[in-house]
């Protein structure tokens, strides 16, 4: 997809994401009133310009959904992922969220090496023993808004000088 609806589209995701950004920054949360507009106006724009690739988004919602109920992660990020994937679709939410998931473990390192390496141990014994509830166990938070932020603009750059 090429010209104004790209644009469209990459404007619409840069505008939710630094609102959630700020908002995650500020306050820890992102509230619904960000997250649901752009899950809605993602869907619309999905029926606009790529209503072949509805069925494959709503597919990955679904799975969005159902992997927030085990609380791996914030009940706003996972929404905040929900709404790129209807944005952009899922391979460029998916691939900004692993960007953000390595940029955070490297910052989080770089602040806080003995914590964070506790916290990747308890998130790794979680994933083998489905104990989800060891993970973080110290009750820390990070903002995970503005990292998914960072993982887009470096995808898009990427896309704009590569591809």
């Amino acid at each position: 997809m090429q010209g104004l609806p790209q644009i469209i589209e990459l404007s619409a995701a840069f505008i939710v994401l630094m609102l959630a950004s700020v908002w995650d920054i500020r306050q820890r949360r992102i509230p619904n009133a960000v997250t649901f507009p752009a899950i809605l106006l993602g869907l619309t724009l999905t029926g606009i310009f790529k209503l072949g690739s509805m069925p494959l988004t709503i597919a990955v919602l679904v799975l969005l959904f159902f992997f927030g109920t085990l609380n791996l992660m914030g009940q706003g990020d996972v929404k905040l992922i929900m709404a790129l994937v209807a944005i952009c679709g899922a391979s460029v939410a998916l691939i900004s969220a692993g960007l953000a998931a390595i940029i955070i473990v490297g910052v989080q390192l770089l602040l806080y090496p003995k914590e964070t390496v506790s916290d990747v141990k308890n998130a790794l014994s979680a994933l083998i023993t489905t104990d989800f509830k060891r993970i973080n166990k110290e009750g820390r938070t990070v903002p995970f808004a503005p990292y998914i932020l960072t993982g887009f603009t470096i995808l898009v750059v990427y896309q704009l000088l590569y591809l």
